[in-house]
């Protein structure tokens, strides 16, 4: 338990110190420790980013009991071990003894010494009950509080979606929404598969609106466990990737060229839409994840993508035209705000992301066939990345 604990105090330390992305903070760090177990590394990766998921009440949690100090005025290792803490004891489900034995891990994770300045505030903190601290807010405040999310983004989706339907999409968690599951064709009938997950427990929903996609209903053993996933009978895709490919009415033996792949998924399911007819380019920043999507696809046997590192704001190392062109900018992630930590980063974000976004679709038109199809898709909600830069591109 101790080394997942300096792994997360070391985690919100980096992101805090130089403002890096979760997966950014989470690689320097199980380098610098050299840190090999993987059960450990992800049982820290999961405390970390649950903890900066509701940081906005975290920190009024931890403000509240070390006032008349603020939390900034503590060192980063101590901040992060308050925020870690006040996460674990408000939001999870341990008592008064589990929140003893957390304190003495923060001793010898960072010191008795410089721990003491905040031991009474650790006592405090186990003594909170996290919604007094809502009767005395406004109602802004109290809804981003509740929901987890920064109140820039409570008061936007409240002017743009109104009150009610704000609140419905602000409460959206993680494990209320359904997960997919796409069965590799290329491998083996897809019959043949539902057959072999269903002796293994695994109960699936067909997705009647998309081929070979099916809602997971329930599974007894995480699904990339199992001797299939490892052979590449199926992959875990995201629904609205999905959709953005069938958006596009690809037609056999039609030229693909995703712009801005991010993990891959569009360009996994196009080739399974096409049924390997055809051509899927992925172009995208040199990256990890572009590394992930060649083991991806080199897992599920299919041949008839080409992975292509490339600056997207320069020409493109591509020769011809594309009858069908998928365009996924970089954006605020704010459609998936319930589960990131970039959430915190601010509004002001948000016009240089625009302006990136508008450069790579007005570029990548460049590219496209007579009579071919351009989808523009994001993870936002914003209309700043999504209908305006639309509008100004028409």
């Amino acid at each position: 338990m101790n080394t997942v604990w300096m792994i997360a105090v070391e985690v919100l330390s980096w992101i805090e110190l130089e403002g890096l992305s979760f997966s950014s903070a989470l690689i320097k760090t199980v380098s610098q420790l050299e840190i090999r177990d993987v059960k450990r590394v992800s049982l820290a990766r999961r405390l970390a980013r649950e903890c900066l998921r509701r940081r906005n009440f975290v920190d009024k949690i931890v403000n509240h009991a070390v006032a008349p100090d603020s939390l900034s005025d503590f060192s980063l290792g101590v901040q992060a071990f308050l925020r870690l803490y006040a996460y674990s004891t408000k939001f999870t489900v341990v008592g008064r003894e589990a929140g003893v034995q957390l304190a003495e891990i923060g001793r010898r994770v960072l010191g008795w010494k410089t721990l003491m300045p905040v031991e009474e505030a650790l006592g405090k903190i186990l003594a909170i009950y996290p919604p007094s601290l809502l009767e005395d807010v406004d109602e802004i405040e109290k809804i981003s509080l509740q929901t987890f999310n920064p109140t820039w983004f409570t008061k936007y989706c409240i002017r743009l979606l109104g009150r009610s339907e704000a609140i419905k999409l602000l409460k959206t968690q993680e494990n209320v929404l359904p997960s997919f599951l796409c069965i590799n064709s290329f491998k083996a009938g897809e019959d043949a598969v539902l057959s072999t997950l269903s002796k293994q427990g695994v109960i699936l929903e067909k997705f009647e609106a998309l081929p070979l996609l099916y809602r997971i209903v329930e599974t007894k053993t995480p699904l990339t466990r199992l001797k299939e996933y490892r052979e590449g009978l199926f992959y875990l895709p995201n629904l609205a990737s999905c959709l953005a490919v069938v958006a596009g009415k690809p037609m056999a033996d039609a030229t693909l060229l995703d712009i801005g792949t991010t993990h891959g998924v569009k360009a996994a399911y196009a080739a399974l839409f096409l049924k390997g007819s055809g051509r899927v380019l992925s172009v995208d920043y040199p990256s990890r994840p572009m590394v992930r999507l060649q083991a991806q696809l080199k897992r599920l046997n299919i041949q008839n993508v080409d992975v292509i590192a490339s600056d997207l704001g320069g020409n493109l190392p591509f020769k011809g035209n594309a009858d069908v062109i998928y365009v996924t900018p970089p954006s605020s992630g704010s459609g998936a705000f319930w589960r990131t930590s970039s959430k915190w980063r601010g509004s002001n974000a948000v016009k240089r992301m625009a302006e990136v976004q508008w450069k790579l679709l007005n570029h990548s038109v460049n590219y496209l066939a007579r009579g071919g199809c351009l989808v523009y898709s994001t993870s936002s909600v914003l209309v700043e990345e999504n209908e305006l830069i639309i509008e100004r591109f028409l």
